[in-house]
């Protein structure tokens, strides 16, 4: 019985479909899992995708004469000694000291008015990671829509019960005056200690 001659161009067009096939379905579950499985918006995949951005620097009041959530009493803004700080002008994401919470570094801590001011630049992706969140991709894009705030840890050096004349300048409720502190470490929060230390337009 006579065998049909093979049709080399029609296996070669068939293989080259099926290859061109998996390719996208490939690239399209790639996408899925990096915008779904990982429940990551695709709002945050943008911020992501503009981590290499030139502009990753935020403004922020650190911390006010106002009195704090905690009750600690209120900052004379005079007295912060910021110079052992700046030596190390790091940055963390809600006070947590792990190298996987590092998300930037200080470039200017200034004094001015009613607060200490800090312009804060957060660190770009790296090429070499491929996990699904980068941290200081997420603060950022929370900072993007103005809804971000700030805190500091400092120590007291001279902290007293507030006088009259103090309660007359800070308010009747205050319990005591730091007068003397030292900053040890700044982070960035969604929920500030102090209501005014947020995000300002500078």
């Amino acid at each position: 019985m006579p065998t049909r001659p093979v049709n080399v161009n029609l296996i070669v067009k068939v293989v080259g479909a099926a290859i061109a096939l998996i390719g996208t379905f490939w690239a399209a579950w790639g996408a899925y899992r990096a915008g779904h499985e990982s429940g990551v918006s695709s709002a945050y995949l943008a911020a992501r995708d503009r981590s290499q951005a030139p502009d990753r620097t935020v403004t922020c009041r650190v911390t006010s004469e106002a009195k704090d959530r905690n009750d600690r009493g209120v900052l004379d803004l005079d007295g912060v000694d910021i110079s052992d700080y700046m030596l190390n002008p790091i940055v963390f994401a809600n006070h947590q000291f792990g190298f996987e919470d590092v998300i930037g570094k200080v470039q200017k801590l200034w004094k001015e008015g009613d607060g200490w001011y800090a312009n804060i630049f957060l660190l770009p992706r790296p090429s070499w990671y491929s996990g699904p969140t980068w941290l200081p991709d997420q603060v950022l894009y929370v900072f993007s829509n103005h809804i971000g705030g700030a805190s500091v840890h400092l120590i007291d050096v001279d902290a007293c019960e507030a006088t009259a004349d103090e309660k007359a300048r800070y308010g009747q409720g205050i319990r005591s005056v730091i007068h003397r502190s030292v900053l040890l470490e700044i982070s960035l929060t969604p929920l500030p200690a102090i209501p005014n230390a947020v995000q300002v337009n500078r």
